[in-house]
């Protein structure tokens, strides 16, 4: 057996053999291994038996509940499971100081609000339109939760178009503030004839150098919105028992004024000015294409049903059997006009 490790040297004395040699010289690394080896598995053990975990219904015994004991992370491992959720949408800021206006044509002074501001004028256009749809302006505000119907009384206002920065344009209040005015405008077929288009807005201020030029306006932000009738539009108006409409009359274009109150929103200030429409099919493709300009829709009947789902007033039994009758015309506008 001694022969297989050792030989014997002509001189008579015992030597390793050399993979005997070999051998002793590899088995400190070998045990090294074993060695390593045995720690990481009883490191990994002691991990899984700190690890709490659920005890389902199969491993439960028969007639007990499940008992389930919360995930606790070891420490040093990695988190997993649900990610923290998404952030919701950051709010549209109401102090107009916050608003960037951005110019959507090179030269105009007209701006375009954020999307978001925008759509903040979806109320007080809805409003505007129910007061054209035979609703009068304390029922519209009623309609769409309003406290009140929003409109303030001005007899001007300082105002920015598309080529002039300041200007002092007079505005004519419709009579829509009486609680029992109801007017209609709608076409030959007893449909609503109002469609509304953004024409831009602008702060009321403006800059000499590094110093504000403020234009004296209440209101920090206005707005400027084109009204169209259709054509051949009829206009019916109600006061209690009296009535009268005027037919076929030509399609017009009112240019309305709005305000921004940082208290209460926006407000209507009246109309600046009007003008015919020789052409309403042209009418209907300048509105699309500035609607898109200002990022705004066209505010029309369709859009108040699918926003708001409000509807026209019915209208006055043989509406288009009534005429321009000029005592009842008459007797209206006293009533309607205040006393000196």
């Amino acid at each position: 057996m001694l022969d297989k490790f050792t030989y014997t040297e002509l001189g008579g004395r015992r030597r390793l053999r050399r993979y005997v040699w070999a051998v002793l010289l590899l088995l400190p690394l070998i045990l090294s291994v074993y060695g390593w080896g045995k720690v990481q598995s009883a490191q990994a053990a002691a991990v899984l038996a700190a690890t709490p975990r659920p005890i389902t219904t199969a491993s439960a015994p028969a007639g007990t509940n499940p008992i389930e004991t919360p995930f606790v992370t070891p420490p040093g491992a990695a988190q997993i499971g649900p990610t923290a959720p998404a952030p919701g949408p950051i709010p549209c800021p109401t102090a107009p100081e916050a608003w960037r206006l951005s110019q959507a044509t090179p030269g105009d002074f007209l701006l375009r609000l954020p999307d978001c501001v925008v759509k903040s004028l979806d109320m007080i256009m809805a409003w505007h339109m129910l007061t054209q749809l035979g609703y009068s302006a304390t029922e519209a505000a009623e309609l769409l939760d309003l406290q009140a119907a929003p409109l303030v009384l001005v007899s001007q206002i300082v105002a920015a178009t598309n080529t002039q920065e300041r200007i002092t344009l007079p505005v004519s209040m419709p009579v829509m503030q009486h609680p029992d005015l109801h007017q209609w405008r709608v076409t030959a077929a007893g449909a609503p004839a109002a469609a509304y288009s953004l024409r831009g807005c602008y702060r009321t201020r403006s800059f000499v150098g590094n110093a504000a030029d403020d234009w004296g306006s209440p209101w920090p932000v206005q707005c400027t919105i084109a009204y169209d009738t259709a054509a051949l539009n009829s206009s019916i108006v109600e006061l209690g028992d009296l009535k009268f409409a005027l037919h076929n009359q030509q399609p017009l274009r009112f240019f309305l004024a709005l305000g921004y109150d940082p208290a209460h929103g926006w407000v209507f200030l009246g109309q600046t000015e009007w003008h015919p429409l020789d052409d309403p099919a042209l009418a209907a493709e300048d509105r699309a294409t500035v609607s898109a300009r200002y990022g705004a829709p066209i505010w029309d009947a369709a859009w108040l049903e699918a926003a708001w789902g409000l509807a026209m007033r019915p209208l006055p039994e043989n509406w288009q059997s009534l005429d321009a009758d000029t005592p009842t015309i008459q007797t209206i506008s006293d009533q309607l006009t205040p006393a000196p």
